[in-house]
This record gives structure tokens, sequence and C-alpha cells, in this order.
């Protein structure tokens, strides 16, 4: 994105705030001109003897201001008129800064939004394949930066505006000087642009050696126990080094070529002005008066002109960041899922795998292949096989995260893409291995994202799960704070929860993937109490690869490369000499 389409951009993202916003700036711009104006009536009234005879167009100008209000010019009223011109402006300097910062608030809010709804519409395998860290920068760096954008486009604006109005003071003043400042900015303006090009490219590099910090510092964390009972810690320490590194170099070389800006400016300051005030004393024989005016406008303009160079730069260095944001958000928006928008309000037949094929990106091989599967209401259905057979991909096609490659997921005869999906996830209740939890009190926990919920339903809830009696042993009950993810309680306290939370929406169907493979004998047993109570009263479907959680099912299907090899109940799969019995005698079950 170059800075003309980031300023078409820019106004047509603010088509009622922006206009308003600009009134306000050239309203500040003239009384700042005016006030600076009135500068020479004051000097031309000391130098004429304290009398006030107009023989200048800026003069004449405020005697007839003054005499129109029937006031007589005298150093007071000069003063107060300056004085009167420069708080009005305060006031809307004031005015333009809420103002600002008014807009660039409502942009972050308006934008944060819009990221995270692209996202979380958008389709799982987007989702999956993309970095946490690089989700996490989006959000605490390039919106912040993009947010800032906002307001330095925008005291951009104000410069640019005030750059003019003293181009127009001066220009009354002497046109010919103001002609020469013009052509000094014209011999700088081609190496400017060379740079402004050069500081995108190192803005740009910085931002991707940024996120790749990002992105190595998230997962290192998240992996740290484990990198250090491993003894990788060299190696993390290493690889994070270069990251370190790398980053460091690039804001390095990124800050360096940002200070060179100021410093151009302070020589090429020097010498306009006096190359201006040697032609306006020496070739132009302006008079002192004159010449104490454009060397104040001067003064004042120089400054202006510096920061518009910096602002500029600033956009060229912030430009990446909305670009980035902007190419995220439309990938996310163009990969939303494809869903109806049919309410579901429940089933009562059954669910059915028609035909269902399934492959994952880059794979060749499907996960599921020409799968069927029907499923009855109220049904206790377990499903188990070895790593990688498909289960996990059943359960992401139930749940309507990975839409089948080819046939279709049937629910009473209609298709499940005919619904919107957050309708149809109301009504499942899922409990996965990996449980997911925030740093918050266990009751916040549970409620999470439910409306008009009960003490009572939470504690029957937690009562169905065997959750009640662990949470009754704690100091502070359901006020607990359970640390980052759950992690001041045991896996097995925390699948307990989750089974609690899941239970707590009442769902039609309920999906336990894996929920008891990492916990202990108390905690499964507990778990496969829970599930032998909730039997018969809702649809359960429960993935393990330890055949205790199905024992109680009452069908059993067996998968392998993606279709089922074996079915039926645990009595008389274990009957048959097959993969299942083969499973049994592994892990030595009755």
């Amino acid at each position: 994105m170059t800075i003309k389409q980031f300023i078409k951009f820019f106004f047509s993202h603010f088509p009622k705030r922006l206009p308003l916003l600009i009134i306000i700036l050239v309203i500040s711009g003239l009384l700042e001109s005016v006030g600076i104006g009135a500068v020479i009536p004051v000097f031309e009234f000391f130098f004429q003897g304290r009398s006030f005879d107009p023989n200048s167009p800026i003069s004449r100008f405020f005697h007839s201001f003054l005499s129109a209000l029937h006031i007589t010019p005298s150093l007071p009223i000069l003063f107060s008129i300056i004085i009167f011109f420069f708080s009005l402006r305060s006031f809307l300097l004031f005015t333009q800064e809420w103002f600002c910062h008014k807009i660039t608030a409502f942009f972050f809010n308006t934008q944060s939004n819009a990221l995270l709804n692209s996202i979380i519409q958008s389709k799982w395998q987007i989702i999956h394949h993309k970095k946490q860290g690089s989700l996490l920068t989006l959000f605490t760096q390039e919106l912040d930066k993009y947010s800032h954008l906002i307001y330095v486009s925008i005291y951009l604006l104000s410069e640019a505006i005030l750059l003019l109005f003293y181009l127009l003071l001066s220009f009354i003043v002497s046109w010919q000087i103001t002609c020469v400042f013009l052509i000094l900015l014209a011999l700088v303006s081609y190496p400017l642009t060379i740079y402004q090009k050069y500081m995108y490219k190192l803005s740009n590099k910085e931002r991707l050696s940024r996120d790749a910090y990002t992105t190595y510092l998230q997962e290192c964390i998240s992996g740290l126990k484990w990198i250090k009972s491993s003894g990788r810690h060299s190696f993390a320490s290493q690889f994070f080094r270069r990251n370190v590194y790398q980053k460091a170099h690039d804001t390095y070389l990124s800050s360096c070529y940002k200070s060179l800006l100021p410093s151009f400016f302070i020589v090429f300051s020097i010498i306009s002005l006096t190359s201006i005030a040697y032609l306006s004393l020496v070739i132009f024989h302006m008079t002192f008066s004159y010449f104490l005016l454009i060397s104040i406008i001067f003064y004042r303009l120089y400054p202006k002109f510096q920061g518009l160079q910096l602002r500029y730069q600033a956009i060229a260095s912030l430009l990446p960041s909305l670009v980035e944001i902007h190419n995220q958000t439309l990938y996310f928006e163009s990969n939303k899922e494809q869903y109806g928008t049919q309410l579901f309000s429940g089933f009562s037949h059954a669910i059915e795998f028609k035909n269902v094929s399934f492959c994952y990106q880059k794979k060749s091989h499907f996960s599921l292949n020409d799968f069927s599967l029907s499923i009855k209401n109220r049904e206790f259905l377990g499903i188990v096989g070895p790593s990688g057979c498909g289960k996990t991909t059943i359960i992401d096609i139930l749940t309507g995260l990975l839409p089948p490659s080819s046939g279709e997921l049937l629910i009473d005869s209609t298709s499940l893409k005919n619904f919107a999906p957050d309708s149809y996830r109301q009504f499942l209740g899922i409990v996965s291995q990996d449980t997911f939890l925030f740093h918050d009190t266990i009751y916040n926990n549970l409620t999470w994202g439910l409306d008009n919920v009960s003490k009572e339903d939470v504690e029957f809830a937690c009562k169905q799960a065997h959750a009640l009696e662990l949470i009754s042993q704690l100091d502070h009950q359901f006020d607990t704070i359970i640390g980052d993810r759950g992690i001041k309680l045991s896996g097995g306290q925390r699948q307990r929860l989750s089974l609690a939370r899941a239970l707590l929406k009442k769902p039609s169907i309920l999906i336990l993937d894996e929920a008891t493979s990492a916990l202990d004998a108390e905690s499964e047993h507990h778990i496969h109490q829970s599930i032998k109570k909730l039997k018969g009263s809702l649809t359960l479907v429960v993935i393990s690869h330890r055949l205790a959680s199905v024992k109680f099912s009452d069908r059993i299907i067996v998968m392998d490369h993606g279709h089922i090899i074996e079915e039926g109940t645990w009595s008389s799969l274990s009957k048959n000499k097959g993969k299942f019995n083969r499973f049994r005698d592994l892990q030595i079950l009755d």
C-alpha cells in the first residue's frame, strides 16, 4: 500500500468525522495566521512614533477591521487582538486533540473487533495453520501501531493545513522570498522521497523480525516445563539469542535511519534561513518590520515543515502494520465458514455421516474415506482406534469445524451446512484432553459465555461431574482463582470442571475427546461414573484410547485408516478375534 492509497483509505473510513476535523484545523490555522499577522501593526506603531498610519496591506486590513467595529487602534488593542486569537486557537487545539484521540480510540475499537470476528468466523483449517504468536502480535503490537498511524495521520493533516496558512501569509508579505523557499523545498523533495521508500522497506523488515521474535517467545514460554525437564534450555537460549539479535539489529537500523531526518532538517533550516535573511535585507531591501514578520513566519514554518516530514516518515514506518492488519482481516473474511441461516433446535432421530470423505491440506491421503455412520438420539457411542485413524476428524466434522471434502453430515435428514453454526453448537458439550480454562474463579470459568445461569444449576452440573466435592474442599470454593489455564488444579480436577462446564449448557450432544487419557485412576473413575449416570439422558460420543471409557456404551466402532473395521457392543466385540479384542488384551481389561 502506497502513501496515496493510504490517504484514500484514511478519508474513506471517516466520511463524517474527518470533514469536521478539517474545519477545526482550518479555523485553527486561520487564527494563528491572524495572530502572527497582528505583529506588523505593532511594529509599525513603534517605528512610526506611536502613531497608527497603516502603510502595508496587513496593517490596512487590521485598520479596516477595527474601524468597522468603531475601535480606535492602540497598542493595548493590538496586543489584546494577539492574545484573543492565540487563546481561541489554544482552545481549538484542545478540541483538536480531544477529537484526534476520539477518532483513534474509535478506530482501534472497530478494527480490533473486526479482526477478532474475522478470525473467529473463519474456517478452522485457516485458524489451525496460523501461529499463535503471529496472531498475538497482530493484537498486541500491530493494532497499536495501526491506531497510532491514524493519530499520526491526523497530525500530518494538521501540520499540512497550518503550513499552507503560513505560506499564504508569507506570500502576502513577500512573494519573492516565498518562491525562494518553495524552490529550496523542491530541491530536497526527491532525496526525501527515496528516503521514505527505504524507510518503508526497513520498517517492514523490522515488523517481520518482531513477529518471529514474539512467536518464538510465546512458544518457548508455553513449553517452558518441557524445555527445563528435557535439558534443552541451552538450545532454547541459543535459538532465542538469534531471534533477539535479528530483532535488535532491524530495530537499530530503522531507528538510526529515522534519526537522520531531524539532523538533516537542522542543516537545511540554517542554510535556508540565512539565505532568506540575506535576500530579504540585501537584495529585496525589506523594511525591518516586514523582515521581523517574515523571520517569525519562517521560524514557525520550518518546524511545521520538519514535523510534516517526520509525520510522513512515521506513516511510512507504520504503514506495514496497516497493510498486515488489512491483509489478515481480508484473508480471514475471505475464508469465512460457509453455513446456512436455519436455526437448530435439537434432533429427535439420528445424526448421519453419509459417504463422508475428508483430507487435510497438503496431504494426499484421506483421514476419512467414504465414511458412513448413524448416531441415534440418546445413544452412547464409543469410538476407538490407533492414532491417526480419523477419530478426531469425525469429531471436528460433527462439531462443524471441518466441512467434508465430499459427502455430507445429516441431522434428522437435514444437512448440517443448512444450519447457522452458532445455533447448532449451542447444543454441543465438548470435553477434550487439552482442557481450556481462564485465569479466573471456578464460578466464572463454569458460567463463561452463559446467560441466566443460577447457582443451583452450577452446583447440579458440578454434582453430575463429581466436581462439587473437590470445590467444597477449597478455601474459597467457587470463588477460588485457579491460575493460568487452571494450573493450580490437578489434571483430574481440571477435567471434572471441564465436564461440569459442558453439562451446564444442558447439551443434546456431549462429546468426550480423549478426556481421560492423561488422568490418574481415581480421576478416571470419577469421570466414568459421571458418564454412566449420563447414559440415556443425551447423545454421548466418547473417543478414547483407554477402553474402560467406552465399556458401558451402547455401541463401539473401531476405526483404522479412515474406515470402520469393527462395530458392536463391548460383549460382541470381545468375543471376536479382531483388532478390538487385541486392544482389550493389551490393556488387560475385564
